[in-house]
């Protein structure tokens, strides 16, 4: 039979059975070659190994020569403002090196500079808000601090010079106005207005008035501590004024079996569902005849009654 026969009769099968020759011959291929490329694929030259260890010492001295960076220190952010001291300071001749220890941003620190060399000058703590880019919370942890001295205040000209030139007498020397800075002065937790608490240490008016409404809130405050439960003081401003707070009786009590559920649950120390759970309790149960038996509310922790006992009256 010749070859023409052969495709030609191949061409007369069925398409079933034309699949079946060509998966055949298919499957012959595989077989044949496979062998021969595995074979070429495993004979390849490899890297000789002198030339890998020879690069991987050079890896090695990358390593050795190149000091890797300190990783950040994810804590590092959060406590970074809170590990500051800052202290006292004019802002007419704080130093550069004393603005860096306390990591202010590099631009402010600069324009604080600039300020200065173009004659600028600071009479108050609220002229740091003139300095361009001073942040707002930048602002109120410094402002506490600022105790400006030494103006100098220069006489009028008239005084400076006299009229006859043809005198012979020195001009008299600027006249030096040195601000006493009174020393920072104790006061009461529970008397002490507002004006009163910005003259303390890292305390501005910001401050002053959120530590006037949580006292207002509690009815006074308790102990000296609950000052540093105030939104937002850092512990650093705290424990600086510390030692110059004194404690006093609270003015404003709670009569725990009188008052309604909405009075109740205006004082910081109790939420919505702890005061209606106690007025409720009241009515089922009678009033409370002790402190004791506010466990028995079973919605206030032990945290809980030790912070409201001192305001509590049955």
């Amino acid at each position: 039979m010749t070859n023409k026969r052969i495709w030609s009769g191949l061409f007369t099968y069925s398409l079933t059975e034309r699949k079946g020759y060509f998966l055949f011959f298919l499957l012959v291929f595989i077989l044949k070659f496979t062998p021969i490329v595995l074979h070429w694929y495993n004979t390849t030259d490899a890297i000789p190994p002198e030339i890998v260890a020879a690069f991987q010492v050079q890896i090695d001295s990358i390593h050795v020569d190149s000091p890797q960076a300190p990783k950040p220190d994810p804590v590092s952010k959060k406590t970074t403002k809170s590990n500051i001291q800052i202290e006292f300071f004019d802002p007419n001749t704080v130093s550069e090196t004393l603005l860096r220890s306390w990591r202010l941003p590099e631009y402010l620190i600069k324009n604080w500079l600039n300020y200065r060399k173009s004659g600028g000058q600071f009479k108050s703590a609220e002229d740091l808000k003139k300095l361009y880019s001073m942040k707002e919370d930048i602002y109120i942890q410094l402002q506490g601090f600022v105790r400006i001295s030494n103006r100098q205040k220069e006489l009028p000209a008239s005084a400076q010079q006299p009229a006859d030139s043809s005198q012979n007498q020195l001009a008299p020397s600027p006249e030096v106005v040195q601000e006493v800075i009174a020393p920072p002065v104790s006061i009461d937790i529970n008397q002490s207005r507002e004006e009163d608490w910005i003259r303390l240490p890292g305390i501005g008016p910001t401050y002053a008035s959120r530590i006037i409404r949580f006292r207002e809130a509690l009815g006074g405050f308790a102990g000296v501590d609950q000052i540093s439960e105030t939104w937002n003081i850092p512990d650093s401003v705290f424990q600086l004024i510390k030692p110059l707070l004194k404690p006093s009786p609270i003015y404003r009590s709670i009569k725990i079996n009188e008052q309604q559920e909405e009075t109740l649950a205006a004082h910081p120390y109790l939420n919505n569902k702890q005061a209606k759970i106690i007025a409720r309790y009241r009515v089922n149960y009678g009033p409370f005849p002790n402190i004791e038996s506010l466990r028995n509310v079973g919605v206030l922790s032990e945290a809980d009654i030790s912070r409201l006992a001192p305001y509590l009256i049955f």
